[in-house]
């Protein structure tokens, strides 16, 4: 398992649910402290981690910059999650909180959550086909935006390559099945 750490909650008041999952803020360099200072560190390793390997390996690290993220930044709230591929909690002991499709960009915010009006009576193919995987799997997501089982990211993530195929570039540049890597569905647990 893997372990992020990410701004508490993403809450919107159009919104049925608070997003938790992994399509969130990080913590970010805080210039008021020294370069060399255990925050300042925490930040540089996470962000060599995370981008090397997906995330960061030591929980009790995550945890520890989580508290340091707090304490430099008060007016967010930074939690630990973690995320596996292969819906494994034992290594953090956390709550499973849902599915998410992908591990840092999440391609449930591109289709499946509200972000802008539905655009009814367009005639274009592509925005017809969007608001008809929009309107099936939102009602899918839990109270933190993410599906409740795996075979229902699967199913989205597929409909939403299948869009892509036929119109490139309209959820992310390029094929998503070239992203297979990034979007796969992950396992998003509360670490405590």
């Amino acid at each position: 398992m893997k372990y992020l750490v990410l701004n508490g909650v993403t809450q919107r008041k159009d919104l049925r649910f608070a997003y938790r999952g992994t399509d969130r803020n990080s913590p970010r360099y805080c210039s008021s402290l020294p370069a060399e200072h255990e925050f300042n560190q925490l930040w540089l390793e996470a962000i060599k981690e995370e981008q090397n390997t997906g995330g960061i390996s030591d929980l009790a690290k995550a945890q520890r910059y989580a508290e340091l993220s707090n304490r430099y930044f008060p007016d967010m709230h930074f939690e630990v999650i973690g995320i596996s591929m292969d819906n494994d909690a034992s290594a953090g002991g956390g709550q499973l909180l849902g599915y998410d499709i992908g591990s840092g960009e999440s391609l449930i915010v591109l289709a499946a959550l509200p972000f802008g009006p539905i655009q009814y009576g367009s005639d274009e193919p592509a925005i017809i086909l969007n608001e008809m995987i929009r309107r099936h799997f939102h009602p899918k997501l839990n109270e933190f935006g993410l599906f409740r089982t795996s075979e229902d990211a699967e199913e989205c993530r597929r409909a939403m390559i299948a869009l892509q195929s036929l119109r490139p570039n309209f959820y992310e540049g390029g094929s998503l099945e070239l992203f297979r890597e990034s979007f796969k569905i992950t396992g998003v647990y509360l670490i405590p």
